[in-house]
């Protein structure tokens, strides 16, 4: 912001130091003139030069730029030796004149317009010269009688001349500068033309001062030449320069104005001066006027015949004489012509003889009388030879010019229409014919309304010959119904020759029913047929078999509300049931409801392992499977790839609709057989409760929405009701998802090492990586609460390979081929198409052996899909990956699908670690697992191990491997490697703690 306001304070100090110069040496020129002994009354041209100097800048700037003239003025009469008392008697009218002169002149823009007339440049010269002139010389005559006793009208007459002589010498370079840029001023001024003009007037206007008598007539008319030959920049200055040298041929005796001893004979000089200089330049205002206005016309006369002469219809104009003066190119192109073989012709010269000869002694006299023809039939001859039929439409120009009259024709080539009347007698003979084969149907009655024609459509249709249907009643044979109410469409024909008019029946969903019973869906109307007098003789009905295209509409119609693949209402539809069930005003709330939002847990990954149509058979099935437990009441609409509304009404209560989500949820968990994969999936269900959580569409669905947004951020599966509190949740979750996904790129979740302890030797056998978020502005959120997120935000695969990265440079740190880091796979990410792919391609690019890697999987993340799951276990195995069923017990336990998977290790869930050393129970179930593992030689690992007591207990189970805080809490991988830096891996642990 500081150098543009550099910039532009030293430009105005710039302008100002101008200001300074103009006034102090165009007041010094007046003064110095002034000098003269022969000197008439001084004539001062500071003031207009500093008005127009204060146009050029904003208002705001004025103040310092008048400051700046009174210094200029205070200079310039102190250099002259001008009294102190003189000079402050001057400035104030000075400084009136100046004001006046920017302020009248930049009001509403009146210097803009300067040029665009007379009265317009008289206008501003009298608002830039006169007026100032005359206020300031009141103003410096009033202050002169006050102060020096000089009669007031005096004092006054002496300034204004001055003041007026000075200005209209001024005015017309002022003018034109402020109008134009200084680039071309100088190109119109500074040229050989201008330096011509110049230097003649300098030298004529000290020429006939000198050696001629009437001097001002030899000015006038070299100043009148000037003003017709040359431009106004080159005028303006020769006019400054002709008042200036002019008065300075009186002030030094060069010429002596004749005065007869007049009391005020400097009016002997001024008057002559002021005509001089001013009639050249309104002769040249009025020139430049007439230049505009002249080429103004040119290009209007251009643009008129190039309008003309591009219209998209043939037209020409004649003169009274009827010879064509204008004629349009489509003129040209139709009849082949040039424009020169045409031009100057007579009109009648391109018809044919017969239409020349109707021409004269009908159309035209008929144009000239009545003032206009319209689509008169005539014949031209193109150039070619060819005829041509034409319809000529013209019009007189009501405005005469020289007492001339002119007429405008415009031509339409009528040729094919021509033939196409004689052809429809022909084809008029082939009608009958053509209402046979047509396929419309059609049926003519009577005035009466008996039938008295069908075609084979309309026989068709109503299973009726012609013969058994001539002569009888058109409301008794054909039965016109409307199907959407059934009732009977009659007196049709009675209306239509009533009222002598088409009668359609759109109006209606028509269709008719014959003899057969057989229903045509028709689309029809019915016309009146009236004879050559225009008398209505009977009436016609023409329709079409609208049959498929009804039923189509209606298809399409069901379409627009339905869901094309499991055939349920769509949006639209659930939106119009809502505000059914809603009122519309403010009064009381209907019968309450609930809105059920139901979302499929796992159709992306069945999508992506299986493809889109088993996807589809998922959906089609999961909707059967809710459809077994709805009642006939409910309604179900799909709004969403995996999204659905049920509408559940009159439920009697909470316990009720928990009961009923249950039985959704367990009706849908049933596994599916799709396409001969075992597919099982899961639902997630928002409830929200009309009238307690809403009573519109909107707020019921969102609310719903936000419930079932928390069942899916809870690991799935389940359902929820709404409350209040899950709005801030929701917002809460969609920032900590925003957080995460700026989380990533800046590395902010890291990796902490757990160890697995063997304490029958006390050493660690290996490290369990845990995901830990180190964020400034989101702290303390656990993995159980942004993993999930992770996973519904479809971040969890981009986190997990980062992670990945992570704990291969924590094995690289290492530098120790035994150990092995077991780290945990999201159910999200192992369902993924790339999982594998994507897997590889981190070991490959760390250069880290796979068989460093335990993969720990939960039990219930297995038994989804777990054909696929043992064909990915096994790939996993392939590649030296060990792999540990995470939080044993919790989930299916079954023991049938558990000898299916390449299972090393079982890790028991911390639950039921929790109470061992309390509950009986809880040691029979740890101890079966320990049995059972040994049984299949698996390797057990007791999770959450808080106590000596606890471990003490698994060591007499024989669970030697133990995880937990009693040994360790889960490091920051720097401590970890420090501590490995002075222990081997191998070591006792008790320094970890």
């Amino acid at each position: 912001m500081t150098r543009p306001s550099t910039a532009h304070l030293w430009n105005s100090l710039r302008f100002a130091g101008l200001c300074f110069l103009c006034y102090f040496f165009s007041a010094g020129l007046s003064l110095s003139l002034a000098q003269g002994e022969n000197a008439p009354t001084l004539i001062w041209y500071a003031n207009i030069i500093g008005g127009f100097l204060l146009i050029f800048r904003p208002r705001s700037e004025w103040v310092m730029l008048l400051t700046t003239m009174t210094a200029a003025h205070a200079s310039v009469y102190y250099f002259f030796e001008v009294s102190l008392h003189n000079t402050l008697m001057f400035l104030p009218a000075n400084l009136v004149e100046i004001t006046l002169i920017a302020y009248l002149l930049t009001e509403k823009s009146t210097f803009k317009r300067a040029f665009n007339s007379l009265p317009d440049y008289l206008r501003a010269l009298s608002l830039g010269v006169i007026i100032p002139a005359f206020s300031a010389s009141v103003v410096a005559a009033v202050l002169f009688a006050i102060g020096t006793g000089q009669h007031l009208l005096d004092a006054w007459l002496i300034h204004f001349s001055s003041s007026l002589v000075g200005g209209i010498s001024c005015f017309p370079l002022g003018i034109y500068l402020i109008n134009n840029t200084s680039k071309k001023a100088f190109k119109h001024i500074v040229n050989p033309k201008g330096f011509l003009a110049i230097g003649c007037s300098v030298l004529i206007t000290a020429l006939v001062f000198s050696a001629l008598s009437y001097p001002y007539a030899y000015l006038s008319a070299a100043l009148l030449f000037f003003a017709l030959k040359s431009n106004f920049a080159i005028l303006a200055v020769t006019i400054f320069l002709t008042g200036v040298m002019s008065y300075f041929s009186v002030a030094y005796n060069l010429y002596t104005p004749v005065s007869n001893d007049y009391q005020h004979s400097e009016v002997f000089f001024y008057a002559p001066l002021l005509l001089t200089l001013l009639t050249p330049t309104l002769l040249c205002v009025l020139t430049i006027r007439m230049k505009k206005t002249l080429a103004d016309l040119e290009i209007s006369e251009e643009n008129f015949r190039g309008l003309y002469e591009k219209a998209p219809i043939p037209m020409h104009t004649i003169n009274d004489a009827g010879v064509i003066t204008y004629v349009s190119d489509r003129w040209l192109s139709m009849l082949g012509f040039q424009r020169q073989e045409v031009i100057g012709k007579h009109s009648i010269d391109f018809l044919t003889p017969s239409s020349r000869k109707k021409a004269k002694e009908e159309h035209l006299p008929k144009l000239l009388s009545e003032g206009s023809i319209t689509d008169v039939a005539i014949q031209a001859v193109r150039k070619n030879g060819s005829i041509i039929d034409l319809d000529i439409s013209a019009v007189v120009d009501p405005i005469k010019t020289n007492h001339a009259i002119h007429a405008l024709a415009a031509l339409k080539d009528s040729t094919e229409e021509v033939h196409l009347r004689a052809e429809l007698a022909e084809e008029k003979e082939l009608l009958e014919i053509t209402l046979h084969s047509i396929g419309d149907g059609v049926i003519a009655t009577d005035r009466k309304g008996s039938i008295t024609f069908l075609n084979p459509v309309a026989e068709q249709v109503l299973q009726l010959s012609k013969s058994d249907a001539i002569g009888t009643e058109f409301e008794k044979t054909v039965y016109l119904f409307d199907q959407r109410t059934g009732n009977m469409i009659d007196d049709l024909i009675s209306r239509v020759l009533t009222l002598e008019k088409t009668q359609r029946i759109d109006q209606f969903d028509a269709a008719i029913r014959n003899r057969k019973g057989q229903v045509y869906c028709i689309q029809d109307s019915i016309s009146p047929i009236k004879n050559d007098c225009g008398e209505v003789v009977g009436t016609v009905m023409v329709f079409q078999d609208v049959t498929e295209t009804r039923n189509l509409s209606k298809q399409m119609e069901y379409l627009a509300h339905h869901d094309m693949l499991t055939k349920l209402p769509n949006r639209a539809l659930l939106i119009s049931k809502l505000l059914e069930l809603c009122p519309h005003d403010n009064t009381e709330p209907k019968d309450n409801f609930a809105v059920l939002f139901i979302d499929i847990d796992n159709l992306k990954s069945v999508n992506d392992q299986y493809g889109h149509k088993a996807g589809d058979e998922l959906l089609i099935g999961t909707v059967k499977s809710v459809q077994k437990v709805m009642t006939e009441h409910d309604f179900l609409a799909r709004i969403g790839g995996d999204e659905f509304i049920l509408i559940s009404p009159n439920f009697k209560d909470k316990v009720t609709l928990e009961l009923y989500c249950r039985q959704l949820i367990k009706s849908v968990s049933r596994p599916q057989n799709i396409y001969g994969n075992d597919v099982q999936t899961s639902i997630s269900i928002g409830v929200s409760l009309y009238p307690e959580n809403g009573q519109d569409a909107d707020t019921l669905l969102s609310h719903a929405d936000a419930a079932m947004y928390q069942v899916k951020s809870k690991n799935k599966n389940g359902y929820r009701f709404y409350t209040p509190e899950f709005d801030k949740e929701t917002i809460w979750l969609a920032e900590v998802e925003e957080k995460m996904r700026n989380g990533l790129p800046r590395k902010e979740f890291v990796l902490y090492f757990q160890p697995i302890i063997d304490c029958s030797n006390q050493t660690i056998t290996y490290f369990e990586a845990l995901c830990r978020w180190h964020s400034d502005d989101q702290p303390n959120i656990m993995p159980d609460t942004f993993i999930p997120i992770a996973e519904q935000a479809g971040l969890i695969g981009s986190l997990t390979t980062q992670l990945l990265h992570q704990a291969c440079s924590f094995i690289k740190e290492l530098d120790e081929s035994d150990i092995r880091i077991s780290f945990n796979i999201s159910a999200t990410h192992l369902q993924s198409p790339d999982f594998l792919a994507e897997i590889k391609a981190v070991f490959d690019k760390e250069n880290v052996t796979p068989s460093c890697f335990i993969f720990e999987i939960t039990e219930t993340v297995l038994m989804q899909n777990w054909k696929r799951n043992v064909s990915l276990l096994n790939n996993l195995k392939l590649m030296g990956i060990e792999i540990a069923i995470d939080d044993f017990g919790t989930g299916y336990s079954s023991l049938g699908y558990l000898k299916q998977f390449p299972v090393d290790i079982l890790k028991i869930d911390r639950e039921f670690i929790r109470e061992l050393h309390h509950d009986a129970k809880n040691r029979i179930f740890v101890g079966a697992i320990v049995s059972m593992a040994s049984a299949l030689s698996l390797r057990i690992v007791a999770e959450g191990v808080e106590n000596k007591e606890q471990a003490s207990i698994l060591a007499e189970m024989n669970c030697f491997l133990q995880q937990g805080y009693y040994y360790a809490k889960p490091l920051p991988i720097l401590k970890v490697l420090r501590h490995i830096g002075t222990h081997s891996v191998n070591s006792n642990v008790i320094q970890l703690k």
